[in-house]
């Protein structure tokens, strides 16, 4: 995916820029994967997917299938 935001993570208008992240966290000794999506206007969270392994693909394609 090319990077058209490039980190300018603010918008003037709703829904304008969303941006992700994957962030792991250790629980009970294994891995998770949480990847939010968020609008830059207001930081809203829009989606979000927790996963076992830190793919952004499939956690984008999952929660956004229109975006693939």
């Amino acid at each position: 995916m090319d990077n058209i935001i490039k980190r300018e993570f603010e918008a003037e208008n709703p829904n304008e820029k969303w941006y992700t992240d994957i962030t792991e966290f250790n629980l009970r000794g294994e891995k998770i994967y949480l990847s939010p999506i968020l609008d830059c206007f207001n930081d809203e969270v829009i989606s979000y997917n927790t996963s076992e392994l830190p793919i952004l693909r499939t956690c984008l394609a999952e929660r956004l299938p229109f975006l693939m």
